[in-house]
C-alpha cells in the first residue's frame, strides 16, 4: 500500500496557561470564562477551549473584576487602582484564526478609582450600578451608563470583604411603593451594613449612614446573598457559621406620621454551623432540582451552598440545618491549602456551581446529578510527558436493524499529561476539560500506554510506577454517578463506590489505579508496557477495542511492564493479575449507601481501595548512569533502553505464562552518540531503532548488527524525543531548541519544522492515525498539530487553477520569471499552463547559455544547477507531466536533443523506485491503491521513448561515422595543399 508522506502540519489549537492568579468571572449563560494570566485578562470559550480575546491592561496585577448580568460589560480593577470598563465582544465578531490575538481596548479608563487596593466589586441585577470596595473601608457606587459616582460609603472598620445588591427579582413580591435598591456590605470588623441607595441620594449633606448594622459573625464575612423576594439575607464567614437574617422590615413602607416610634430592625432567624471556613456562599433558586433531594423548598426554608477551606461545595437546607449534597472529593485530614476554594459562582441557567480553587483549577459541578461536568486546569507548569489514551466503548441504545447494542468508541479521545506535579492530567483531546489522577506522592516523570490506548503506566520521583485502568460505566449507571454506582475490581465481583474514581461526567470515563510497582531505590524515569495483551478466553488473540466484554467471556489482561530508574537498574514486573479495565457495576449495597472499603472473603480481610502490589520478575543493572527511556518492540520480543552514559542497549525478552516467568538479556549495544541518549523508539514496520541524544542528532540503528545506518542533523540543541511516522518512512523529533521536526528517512533531510514553543519540548505524542501530533514544553504550552498535507495539496491545485484561468496574468508572470532567472517558478508555471512549447524554449535558452552566466556541465546535468534543483524537488504530478512532454519532444529530431538532456537529468536526480512510485495509481489524496496495473502509465511512456531513442542513437552513430569521412577529406586536403608533394609548382622570382 502506498503511504503519503506528511509534509505539512498546522497548529490546530493550543492549551496554555488559563488562570495563574487573581479573580475569575463567568458570563451568566456559563459559556465563557474570564480569567487572569499574569497581568492579562483573557476571555475563553468554555466548550471549545479557544481563547477568544485578551483585554488590554496596564501591566499591573488584577485585583478584582465583575461581569454585568446582561453580559455586556466587563469591569476590571488593577493594582494601579484604576478601573477599566470593556464591552464584552460576541463570539461571532471575533476572528476565528487561532494565530490571531484579538485585543479588546477599554471603552473608558478611570485612572484612580480608589485610594487603596480594590478587593471586591459587584454589579446590580439591572446592570445599572457597579459597587466596589477597597482596603481602606470605602465603598463606591458607580453609574455604569452615565459614568460617575453616585454614592460613597465610609466607616467600615477595615477591608471591605463582601458586597451584595438587594433588588427584588421575584415580580410577585413587588408591591406599589415597595421597590427600592439596597447595598449590603461586609468588612473585616465582622459587621454587615445595609444601605438604602434611594434614601442616600435624597440626603443633601452629612455622611450616609446605613439603615442597619448586623452583628453576628466573629470573623470576616465572605459570602452575602439575598433571596429573590428581597426579604431574606444569607451571610457566611470564616467563623464557619452561616446566618439567616430577616430583613423584610427594612423594605416595609414607612408611616406617614412623624412619631418617635423606632422602626423595626432586621432579626437573626437562624445560625447554622457549616464546619468550614467559608469563602463563598449563595442561595439556590427554589425551583432548583438537586440530586437526591426534594424538588422545592418552602419558605422560610432555603437551600444554599457554601465553599471554602475544605475544598468542596456543600449544599445545605435551612429547615433542618443539615447538608443535602457535597460536590467534589474531600480528603480527611488533608491540610493541603492548594485544594481550598477561593470563590464559587452559581449559574442558575445551567444548574451549575463553579468553584475556583487555590491551585488555579476551575471546577463545574452539576446540581441535578452531583457530577463534575467540567474541570479547567489553570496552570500546568513544565510539561514533562504526554500520551494519547482511548476511553472504553460506550453502549448505545438498541439498534433495531442489528437487534443488539451498538458500541461507540473514539480512538485517542483523551490525552494524559505529566507535569511538575504528582497529579496526572487527563485532557479531553477536543477541549479544555480535564481530570486529575491522584496516587503518586511526588512528581510524575514519565508515561506510557498499552497498544490500544486503554491502560496508562506512570513513573514518579517517589520510586514507584503505577498502572491505571479505565473505568467502564454502562449508560444505565451514568445517572447514578456519585450516588449508588460502584466499581467492580477485577473479576471477583468485589466492588467499591464510584466516588473512589472521582465524580465522572455524563459522557466520559475515568481511570483508576489498579496496580503499583514498588522496588526501585531512586526515581523511576522510564516506563514501557507490553505492546500485546493476552486474552483469557482459550488464548484467543485480543480484539482491538474489546476492553472487557463479560457477555462473551472475553477479558483482556496485560502481561508485563518495565521500569528504568535513576538507580541504573531495569525491572520487569508481572501484570498478569491486573485487569485491563475497571468495570462499574450496581452491587446490592445497603439502603443508606454506606460502604465499607474492607470486605471479608474466605476468612481474609481485603482492602478493595488498595491497588495490587506487582511482583518483580527480573532485575538487571543496565547502565552506568541514569536511564532516560525504555521501549518495547511491537512483538514484545525486544526491549531497548537509553541512558546518560551515551549508549542505547537492546535486550531479548523471555516470558512465559505457566508459570509466570520473565527475564531479559543484553544482545547488543548501540554506541556512537557523543552525549546522553534521551529517547529510544523501535520501528513498527522495520527492524530498526531510533535514538535521540543530547549531541543534537537523531540516529537510526540496524537491529541486525547494531550499527548506525542514518544520522539526522538539524536541531540546534539536545534532541529529547523521537518517534516514527508514515510506516517508518519518516521520523518526528523534538528538542531543547523548542522545535518539532519531521524527517525523511531515505534522504535524511528535514521535511518540515513546527515552531510554537519557547523552551524545551519534553513531550511528544502521536495519534494512531498520525493525523495529530501533540508537543508539550517547559513553557507550560501544549500544542496540537493537525496534518494538513492534503489541504495544502488541494490549495496548491486551486492556485494553479486560478493561474490557468487568467492567461494574461500567467503570460506576464512567466516573462517576469524568465527575466529574473527564476527557473523554478517559470518551469512550474509553464507546467501549470500546459504549454510545452514555452517550456521547451526555456530549456533551449538555458542550454544555449543565452540567459545565464555560463554552463557548468561538470556539476550540472542540464547546464544549470538551478534547473537541476527544480527537477530534483518537483512534485510527482509535475514530474509525470514533464516526462510526458519529454516523450513528445523525443519524437521529433529537432527537439530530441533537449528531450534526451532532460530525461538524463530526471533519471540521475530521481531514483528508479521514486519514479515508479509516482506512476502508482492512487485514489485522490488518500494514498490507497486501486486495483489497476500499477506500472501501466510508466510502461506506455517507456514504450514511446525507446523506439525514437534507438532511432536517434542510430542517426547519431551515422553522423559520427560520416564525420570521420569529413575529417579524412579535410586532412587530405590540408596535406596536399600545405605539406607539399612530388610535383610542386614553380614560381618565377
Amino acid at each position: 500500500m502506498s503511504v503519503r508522506f506528511k509534509t505539512f502540519y498546522d497548529r490546530q489549537r493550543v492549551i496554555g496557561p488559563l488562570h495563574t492568579a487573581g479573580p475569575v468571572g463567568l458570563t451568566p449563560d456559563g459559556t465563557r470564562v474570564i480569567t487572569c494570566v499574569g497581568e492579562r485578562v483573557v476571555l475563553t470559550d468554555i466548550q471549545s477551549g479557544r481563547e477568544l480575546c485578551r483585554f488590554a491592561g496596564d501591566t499591573e496585577p488584577i485585583s478584582s473584576l465583575a461581569v454585568s448580568p446582561c453580559s455586556k460589560h466587563l469591569f476590571v480593577f488593577s493594582g494601579s487602582l484604576s478601573l477599566r470598563i470593556f464591552t464584552l465582544p460576541i463570539s461571532q465578531s471575533l476572528q476565528t484564526n487561532s494565530d490571531a490575538k484579538n485585543v479588546v481596548h477599554p471603552d473608558r479608563v478611570i485612572s484612580r478609582a480608589h485610594e487603596a487596593p480594590i478587593h471586591v466589586c459587584k454589579v446590580d441585577p439591572t446592570s445599572t450600578y457597579l459597587a466596589s470596595g477597597s482596603a481602606d473601608g470605602v465603598v463606591k457606587v458607580w453609574d455604569i451608563h452615565r459614568g460617575y459616582i453616585t454614592h460613597v460609603f465610609k466607616g467600615h472598620g477595615g477591608v471591605v470583604s463582601a458586597l451584595a445588591f438587594n433588588y427584588p427579582r421575584d415580580p410577585s413580591s413587588i408591591t406599589t411603593g415597595d421597590v427600592k435598591m439596597q447595598l449590603i456590605t461586609g468588612s473585616v470588623d465582622t459587621k454587615i451594613r445595609i444601605f438604602d441607595l434611594g434614601a442616600t441620594v435624597a440626603r443633601a449633606s452629612g455622611r450616609p449612614k446605613p439603615e442597619a448594622v448586623l452583628e453576628g459573625h466573629v470573623s470576616v464575612p465572605r459570602g452575602l446573598d439575598v433571596s429573590q423576594d428581597g426579604k431574606w439575607l444569607l451571610s457566611a464567614g470564616r467563623d464557619s457559621v452561616v446566618l439567616l437574617w430577616d430583613i423584610s422590615p427594612l423594605r416595609a413602607s414607612k408611616p406617614a406620621s412623624k412619631g418617635k416610634e423606632k422602626p423595626s430592625e432586621p432579626r437573626l432567624v437562624k445560625t447554622i454551623p457549616v464546619l468550614d471556613h467559608v469563602e463563598a456562599a449563595g442561595l439556590l433558586f427554589p425551583e432548583e432540582r438537586l440530586a437526591g433531594s426534594s424538588k422545592n423548598a418552602t419558605s422560610p426554608g432555603f437551600r444554599f451552598f457554601v465553599a471554602g477551606a475544605r475544598g468542596v461545595v456543600t449544599i445545605w437546607d435551612t429547615n433542618n440545618s443539615t447538608p443535602l449534597l457535597t460536590l467534589g472529593n474531600e480528603k480527611p485530614n488533608d491540610k493541603d491549602e492548594s485544594r481550598q476554594i477561593l470563590d464559587a459562582v452559581y449559574l442558575p441557567t445551567n444548574s451549575t456551581i463553579v468553584s475556583i480553587h487555590a491551585d488555579q483549577n476551575i471546577l463545574f459541578h452539576a446540581l441535578f446529578d452531583a457530577s463534575l461536568q467540567r474541570q479547567l486546569i489553570g496552570f500546568n507548569d513544565e510539561i514533562v510527558d504526554a500520551v494519547f489514551l482511548t476511553t472504553p466503548p460506550i453502549s448505545l441504545p438498541l439498534n433495531s436493524e442489528n437487534g443488539g447494542l451498538d458500541h461507540a468508541r473514539r480512538a485517542d479521545d483523551r490525552l494524559a499529561v505529566a507535569v511538575n506535579s504528582s497529579l496526572i492530567r487527563i485532557y479531553d483531546a477536543s477541549g479544555l476539560d480535564a481530570r486529575l489522577l491522584e496516587g503518586h506522592n511526588d512528581i510524575v516523570l514519565c508515561l506510557d500506554c498499552s497498544n490500544d490506548g486503554a491502560v496508562l503506566i506512570s513513573g514518579s520521583k517517589d520510586s514507584t510506577a503505577r498502572v491505571w485502568a479505565p473505568i467502564s460505566v454502562p449508560p444505565s449507571l451514568r445517572a447514578l454517578s456519585g450516588s449508588r454506582a460502584a466499581i467492580q475490581i477485577g473479576n471477583d465481583n468485589s466492588s467499591l463506590p464510584l466516588a473512589f474514581a472521582g465524580n465522572l461526567s455524563a459522557d466520559s470515563n475515568g481511570w483508576q489505579c489498579v496496580a503499583v510497582c514498588d522496588g526501585h531505590a531512586e526515581s523511576v524515569g522510564a516506563v514501557a508496557v507490553a505492546r500485546q495483551t493476552k486474552n483469557t478466553l482459550e488464548g484467543n488473540p485480543p480484539v482491538p477495542g474489546d476492553f472487557d466484554n463479560h457477555e462473551n467471556g472475553r477479558s483482556l489482561r496485560l502481561k508485563f511492564t518495565f521500569t528504568g530508574s535513576q538507580d541504573r537498574t531495569i525491572k520487569m514486573w508481572d501484570l498478569s493479575g491486573v485487569s485491563a479495565v475497571v468495570k462499574a457495576s450496581y452491587p446490592p449495597l445497603a439502603s443508606n449507601f454506606d460502604f465499607d472499603p474492607k470486605s471479608q472473603r474466605n476468612g481474609e480481610t481485603r482492602d478493595l481501595a488498595t491497588p495490587v502490589r506487582c511482583k518483580s520478575l527480573f532485575t538487571l543493572k543496565a547502565h552506568e548512569k541514569d536511564i532516560n527511556s525504555l521501549d518495547v518492540s511491537p512483538n514484545d520480543r525486544f526491549l531497548a533502553s537509553g541512558s546518560q552514559d551515551k549508549t542505547a542497549k537492546v535486550y531479548e525478552i523471555e516470558y512465559s505464562t505457566s508459570p509466570v516467568r520473565g527475564s531479559f538479556k543484553l544482545i547488543g549495544t548501540c554506541e556512537g552518540h557523543k552525549r546522553g541518549v534521551w529517547c529510544v523508539k523501535f520501528g513498527r514496520h522495520e527492524k530498526v531503532l531510533a535514538t535521540a541524544s543530547g549531541d543534537k542528532t537523531v540516529k537510526l540503528w540496524s537491529l541486525s548488527d547494531f550499527t548506525c545506518i542514518k544520522t539526522f542533523e538539524g536541531h540546534t540543541n539536545s534532541v529529547l524525543r523521537v518517534d516514527f511516522l508514515s510506516e517508518g518512512q519518516q521520523l518526528v523529533s523534538s528538542g531543547s531548541d523548542g522545535l518539532v521536526k519531521i524527517w525523511d528517512v531515505r534522504t535524511e533531510e528535514c521535511v518540515t519544522t513546527m515552531d510554537n514553543h519557547e523552551d524545551k519540548v519534553w513531550a511528544l505524542a502521536i495519534s494512531r492515525d498520525e493525523k495529530t501530533i501533540v508537543s508539550g514544553s517547559a513553557d507550560s504550552v501544549i500544542t496540537f498539530w493537525e496534518d494538513s498535507t492534503e489541504k495544502k495539496v488541494m490549495e496548491k491545485e486551486r492556485q494553479r487553477a486560478e493561474l490557468v484561468s487568467n492567461p494574461l496574468i500567467r503570460e506576464q508572470d512567466f516573462l517576469n520569471y524568465l527575466s529574473l532567472r527564476d527557473y523554478r517558478n517559470a518551469i512550474l508555471l509553464a507546467l501549470a499552463m500546459q504549454q510545452p512549447g514555452r517550456l521547451l524554449s526555456l530549456f533551449k535558452s538555458v542550454r544555449g547559455g543565452l540567459d545565464i552566466e555560463g554552463l557548468n556541465w561538470s556539476k550540472s546535468f542540464t547546464g544549470s544547477s538551478a534547473v537541476d534543483e527544480v527537477i530534483r524537488a518537483m512534485s510527482a504530478e509535475d514530474t509525470i507531466t514533464l516526462i510526458k512532454y519529454v516523450r513528445d519532444w523525443n519524437s521529433n529530431a529537432k527537439t530530441s536533443e533537449i528531450a534526451q538532456e532532460i530525461l538524463y537529468a530526471i533519471v540521475k536526480l530521481r531514483s528508479a523506485e521514486e519514479i515508479m512510485e509516482m506512476f502508482r495509481p492512487q485514489t485522490a489524496l488518500t494514498g490507497t491503491e486501486q486495483s489497476t496495473d500499477t506500472a501501466g502509465g510508466l510502461k506506455e511512456i517507456v514504450d514511446g521513448l525507446i523506439p525514437y531513442t534507438e532511432r536517434h542513437l542510430a542517426r547519431m552513430e551515422r553522423l559520427i561515422q560520416e564525420s570521420y569521412v569529413v575529417d579524412f577529406l579535410l586532412e587530405e586536403m590540408d596535406q596536399g595543399m600545405l605539406c607539399g608533394g612530388a610535383d610542386l609548382m614553380e614560381v618565377d622570382a
